[in-house]
């Protein structure tokens, strides 16, 4: 059976059946203005529609987050864009007749609606959504519930009340002011007491320390044990022991490694490199060892290879030419070069034949070349 109201508005429809029938406006039609972070607006009110209300027996409006919604009042339609990316929340808070409140993103169809809120009283509505830059919103305040007689609190004949606000919320960790309100990130209230990140490349807790340098990232690994040998880089703000805390080539090089000789790198952090000894200066060491302050192992006192046979005779050492006949192995390879003596007189030709005996007089060698 028709309500009172529609039976009224059948009546005005009859006297008004010659004008053109206007759809039910959408939200798209923006008739009140621009919102933006932190715009509250009091008092505003919808204003009634009498043409709206005509026509809603023919056409509605409905919102896709909310199935079977049929609207055909009075509409009120606000454009929303965020700055940058981040939280937003819009309340309604309404005086005294019933008003839903609905969201729409880049466009009015339906399928636009992103979210509503209708609680079926007349005090309080809101929604709250992760605003994305560069999209377009559109808030929709529609009235519900219109009475048509005068008498009445809320009715086709009088204006809908209400206060309309915008919170944006810092995102605390993008590096924007996503508020507006001239604080960015952990300078805002909105955002607890934050920390370094260490990896970002970005002053996160806006001390004016970046990522290593900021006392905040003592512990992290990124920053104090890059190469994920258990030991704190001592550089910097680390205050470790491990002296190369590079990634990759640093993870065999901590305090206790094992050393390696001569090879110019303190593996085990102790300040020192291993080298061979070399006590006559020819650049050749003993096969002992010694810890040095000179990471080349070239220096007084210090070679960085062994196999000297005679470290106290710098004309003895490796790969030296041979001198013949002088009973001394001058190149270390335990050998003499001698004459050859091929018939075993003791005398040899001028051919050179090396020999184990440094006198060269044992064996098919001589000491001498005079054999004709």
């Amino acid at each position: 059976m028709p309500s009172a109201r529609h039976l009224l508005l059948a009546a005005v429809l009859a006297v008004l059946s010659l004008a053109p029938r206007a759809a039910h406006a959408d939200a798209c039609d923006v008739n009140r203005g621009v919102l933006g972070c932190q715009n509250t607006l009091t008092p505003t009110k919808i204003n009634n529609d009498l043409w709206a209300s005509i026509t809603s027996l023919f056409d509605t409006e409905r919102y896709g987050c909310r199935p079977g919604s049929d609207y055909g009042e009075g509409q009120d339609a606000w454009l929303f864009s965020c700055v940058y990316t981040g939280r937003v929340r819009i309340d309604m808070i309404q005086n005294d007749c019933d008003i839903d409140l609905f969201l729409l993103k880049d466009g009015c169809g339906q399928g636009n609606c992103l979210k509503g809120s209708w609680n079926g009283s007349n005090s309080f509505e809101h929604v709250e959504f992760q605003c994305q830059q560069g999209s377009i919103y559109y808030v929709a305040l529609e009235r519900v519930d219109n009475d048509v007689w005068p008498w009445q609190d809320c009715t086709i004949w009088g204006s809908f009340k209400y206060t309309l606000k915008i919170s944006c919320f810092e995102e605390c960790e993008d590096g924007f002011d996503n508020d507006l309100d001239g604080k960015i990130d952990c300078l805002d209230p909105d955002c607890p007491v934050c920390f370094e990140r260490c990896d970002d490349l970005r002053d996160n807790d806006f001390d004016g320390l970046v990522d290593c340098n900021d006392p905040d990232c003592r512990s992290a690994a990124t920053c104090c044990d890059k190469d994920s040998d258990g030991y704190l880089s001592m550089d910097g703000l680390c205050a470790g022991i491990d002296c190369n805390d590079t990634k990759g080539s640093g993870s065999l090089i901590f305090p206790g490694a094992a050393e390696t000789i001569a090879d110019g790198v303190d593996q085990d952090c102790d300040g020192f490199e291993i080298c061979y000894i070399d006590n006559d200066g020819d650049g050749f060491g003993q096969e002992v060892t010694t810890k040095s302050l000179i990471f080349t192992c070239q220096g007084p006192g210090v070679a960085p290879v062994a196999g000297d046979c005679d470290d106290l005779n710098p004309e003895v050492y490796p790969f030296r030419p041979e001198i013949p006949i002088n009973g001394i192995d001058d190149n270390c390879d335990l050998l003499e070069d001698c004459y050859n003596d091929g018939d075993g007189d003791g005398f040899g030709a001028d051919f050179i034949k090396q020999s184990p005996d440094l006198t060269c007089t044992q064996g098919n060698v001589a000491d001498n070349n005079d054999d004709c």
